[in-house]
């Protein structure tokens, strides 16, 4: 079975040129008033926690919204109790019900609650300031997916770590983690602007597999992984 899903990977550069030549198109949905009056517009992704309440990450902002009511957070200047940037990319849930928010600028948990921010920093006791998607695995450990490369999250000293960073000379953004999906219970497989990373959770070793070598760029956008693996 990963023999066939690594094929169909061969296979996304000519899905790719396919969507090029073709007209892009948006997706379009009915916003519920309420959303419409806070000024929703533009979603980037979208999460229902096990409470019932939907999140929503937009270019301004990130949006709560229980059915009813819709509360608000977004980035103030010098208050680092507040979002990284208004341009949130991504939300999702942890195993304990936090919220993680992934910024243009960094990313950031959240209290569900009073919708609290508190920054995520790095060993050094800054927030990396680049584009953040959070993944939370079977067994909820939080990987940061970024332009800079992966992180994990250390639960213990509550930073992240920086665990794949490694490109490879002459192709473009191979250090760079645009989608990230659990493989197996042992590894995770990382989809670069070059290639197809099987990343171990544990060793933090990894190889790698070009989707075509005669690029030095394929930019993949998305990595999947279903249920037959």
């Amino acid at each position: 079975m990963r023999f066939t899903c690594v094929t169909l990977l061969y296979c996304l550069p000519l899905l790719a040129l396919a969507q090029q030549a073709a007209p892009q198109e948006n997706t379009y949905f009915n916003i519920p008033p309420a959303l419409q009056a806070a000024g929703v517009k533009w979603v980037n992704d979208i999460c229902k926690d096990h409470r019932g309440l939907t999140w929503l990450a937009t270019n301004n902002g990130i949006f709560r919204f229980d059915g009813t009511n819709v509360l608000y957070a977004r980035t103030r200047i010098d208050d680092s109790a507040t979002l990284p940037s208004n341009t949130v990319t991504s939300v999702t849930e942890d195993h304990e019900g936090n919220i993680w928010v992934g910024t243009a600028q960094g990313g950031a948990i959240i209290n569900p609650n009073t919708l609290a921010c508190s920054r995520i920093k790095d060993s050094t006791g800054y927030t990396p300031a680049v584009k953040f998607k959070f993944l939370v695995d079977a067994d909820g450990n939080i990987w940061g997916e970024t332009d800079a490369g992966l992180y994990k999250y250390n639960r213990q000293k509550k930073y992240l770590q920086l665990v794949f960073s490694s490109g490879i000379q002459g192709y473009y953004g191979s250090a760079a983690v645009i989608s990230a999906a659990e493989w197996n219970k042992d590894e995770l497989v990382l989809a670069t602007l070059a290639d197809v990373v099987f990343f171990d959770k544990h060793s933090f070793s990894f190889h790698r597999i070009f989707v075509d070598p005669q690029r030095s760029r394929t930019d993949l956008s998305k990595i999947y992984v279903d249920g037959d693996g």
